[in-house]
C-alpha cells in the first residue's frame, strides 16, 4: 500500500510537491493508495484538484485512493468538491 503524509499546511505554495508524489503513487505497483491528512490543519483547493483527478485516474486503472485523519472539516470540503461521496 503506497501512502502519503501530508503535512500540517497544504496549500498552492506545496501543490507541486504533492502532485509529483501523487503521480509517483500512481506508477507504483500498489493497487491501494493512501492519502494521508492526520496532520492537516489547513489545504486549499489546489489540493483537491490534484486529489479528484488522482481519484478519477485510480478509477480509470482499478485502484483504490482511500483517504485517512481527515478532519470533519476537510471531509465535507471533499464531499463538495466529488472526491468522495459519503461522509467516510
Amino acid at each position: 500500500m503506497a501512502t502519503i503524509t501530508l503535512p500540517e499546511d497544504i496549500s498552492i505554495k506545496k501543490i507541486k510537491e504533492f502532485y509529483n508524489q501523487i503521480l509517483d503513487m500512481m506508477k507504483s505497483n500498489d493497487r491501494d493508495m493512501v492519502v494521508d491528512f492526520s496532520a492537516v490543519k489547513r489545504a486549499d483547493l489546489a489540493v483537491y484538484q490534484v486529489l479528484l483527478a488522482c481519484a478519477k485516474e485510480c478509477r480509470e486503472k482499478k485502484k483504490v485512493l482511500k483517504v485517512k485523519g481527515a478532519s470533519s472539516t476537510v471531509k465535507g470540503q471533499m464531499m463538495l468538491c466529488g472526491i468522495i461521496r459519503t461522509n467516510l
